[in-house]
């Protein structure tokens, strides 16, 4: 049997080597082609684009460049959709490649998708393509992918901070999450039912609370069994000028009543304030730590 002494050499020894090995910067071989440099394109004065869980929150004639729906919503009431006189554009579930034709019938101009599973469909419709904050896009090398799939703009990640969101090259129109509580995780199970069974709870909002008394929102995923989670704080920036170095700004409406969603538009195009009681900046000043 090893003396303790030996043991403990052999360990020191065994982790020295393992450090030496971690340390070492292999070759990585590539035999493609060099990508392409991506191309800066000017982004142009910001647009606002009003993203809604349910029709009865768009405010009538709301001051929006594109007001996106759900694609259920869509489906389900096209006429009172065109009725509210504002550009409109399909908001698609967060998991599953539905058919866009509802949206086009409805006169949507534009689409909004959360998965590259989406995308050959979208671009099949003819809609312009916006990717949401879901497909994590995080660097210039990333816009420029987004750019070649054919995507018309791209939401950057809301885990960049200002600072690094001026530092991308820009290859497409971008936007970020400039309004609203974040989506956080999506569940495939239904929570309501969970609890109550199916009784129809989902159709509006709920929410979640934690042992700390956090409140988040629960909203059903389209027309799905799926649930989104969102934060319990609302990102607030309209007394900010950061959002406005992007070529859209994304604000998104979960609880609110289309009163509130009024004021919190107003306050974005310039006028007054409609600072929320649970304000957060979210990382856009400190990034990931």
């Amino acid at each position: 049997m090893l003396p303790r002494a030996a043991l403990n050499a052999l360990r020191r020894e065994a982790l020295e080597r393992l450090t030496a090995l971690d340390t070492q910067n292999a070759a990585i071989a590539c035999d493609g082609e060099e990508p392409t440099p991506p191309t800066p394109v000017p982004q142009g004065e910001t647009r606002l684009f009003g993203v809604f869980s349910r029709l009865g929150q768009v405010p009538q004639g709301a001051p929006l460049d594109l007001a996106f729906l759900p694609l259920s919503e869509l489906a389900a009431r096209p006429k009172e959709a065109a009725a509210l006189g504002i550009p409109l554009g399909a908001d698609l579930p967060h998991v599953g490649v539905p058919d866009l034709a509802p949206a086009v019938a409805a006169g949507a101009k534009a689409v909004l998708i959360h998965n590259l599973g989406q995308l050959e469909g979208a671009k099949a419709s003819g809609l312009a393509v916006y990717g949401g904050p879901e497909l994590n896009t995080f660097n210039s090398d990333t816009l420029q992918t987004l750019t070649e799939l054919g995507f018309t703009g791209a939401t950057l990640s809301f885990e960049l901070s200002f600072a690094q969101q001026r530092d991308l090259t820009r290859s497409l129109p971008c936007g970020i999450v400039a309004y609203g509580r974040l989506p956080l995780m999506t569940s495939e199970n239904c929570l309501f039912k969970n609890e109550n069974g199916c009784s129809g709870r989902c159709q509006l909002p709920a929410t979640l609370t934690d042992r700390q008394g956090a409140a988040f929102v629960l909203i059903k995923d389209g027309d799905s069994c799926r649930n989104v989670l969102y934060n319990c704080h609302t990102l607030y920036l309209a007394d900010r000028d950061e959002w406005k170095q992007n070529a859209f700004a994304l604000l998104l409406f979960t609880t609110e009543s289309a009163v509130d969603a009024a004021d919190v538009i107003t306050a974005y195009r310039g006028g007054p304030e409609a600072k929320p009681a649970d304000l957060t900046r979210g990382l856009y000043n400190r990034g990931v730590e």
